[in-house]
């Protein structure tokens, strides 16, 4: 059920309505922790950046895929090519549109890689 969930949240976010995909997220956070399986955890903070960005923040977006890439590389994980694009699609609006400045989001993105 909480995969189900958790494509529900996807589904939102690609719809445009981050608002819904976060409080669907938000109602399986404790499962996810709970879990032990590192694969949906990963992708779920990955989520949590893309409805961060949809939200328009910006400045947590970056730190959060930051935390995500560190994450990554310690667990030797990596994010697949088909989940990466899907990923930076999600993001770009994000980038583009954001009150930030590039070297501004690539501070917090830096902030994000060094949480691992």
């Amino acid at each position: 059920m909480a995969i189900d969930q958790h494509s529900l949240a996807l589904l939102q976010v690609r719809a445009g309505r981050p608002r819904e995909a976060r409080a669907v997220l938000a109602g399986i956070v404790d499962y996810l922790a709970s879990s032990g399986n590192t694969a949906v955890l990963f992708n779920s903070l990955e989520l949590a950046v893309t409805i961060a960005a949809g939200l328009g923040a910006a400045r947590q977006a970056a730190r959060l895929i930051g935390a995500a890439e560190a994450l990554r590389r310690e667990s030797g994980m990596q994010i697949s090519e088909q989940e990466a694009a899907m990923l930076e699609e999600l993001l770009r609006p994000a980038r583009v549109s954001a009150p930030l400045e590039p070297e501004a989001w690539d501070a917090e993105l830096s902030a994000g890689l060094a949480f691992g």
